[in-house]
Formats: structure tokens, C-alpha cells, sequence
């Protein structure tokens, strides 16, 4: 999205102006992994996971994409 990301968060949704790459690095934090090229998830708020889908705690189902099979 034009180095646009979304952040979830329970005091509402957050907009930034960076690369995901760059925010993974920000967070530095064992607790958030990516599964897609398009996702960083809180592992706490995992409910499920499928073969090629996560399903978080609030039903929110999210694509795993191939080359991060691995790390989740």
C-alpha cells in the first residue's frame, strides 16, 4: 500500500508512514512474527493455525504466506 501500514491496536487503528521491513526492526519484539509479506501478528492474539491460514482471536482469518511457514 505505497508504504502505508495499518496498525490493529485496541485503542483503535493507527496509520504509519514506513515499510514494514522497517517496522518489524522498530518493534524488536519476540512477540510479533510476520506470516506474510503483507502481515505482523501478535503472537498473543492467535487462536488457530492452519495449513496456509491464522485465525486470531477475534476470528480474523489471515493468509500465511509460503516462505513464512517456517517461522511460525
Amino acid at each position: 500500500m505505497n508504504h502505508k501500514l495499518i496498525i490493529h491496536h485496541d485503542n483503535g487503528d493507527f496509520i504509519e508512514r514506513k515499510n514494514l521491513s522497517s517496522f518489524i526492526k522498530e518493534i524488536d519484539s519476540n512477540n510479533f512474527i510476520q506470516i506474510h509479506k503483507s502481515f505482523v501478528i501478535n503472537k498473543n492474539f492467535i487462536k488457530e493455525i492452519k495449513a496456509k491460514e491464522l485465525i486470531l482471536k477475534d476470528y480474523t482469518i489471515l493468509p500465511i504466506g509460503r516462505n513464512f511457514k517456517k517461522s511460525i
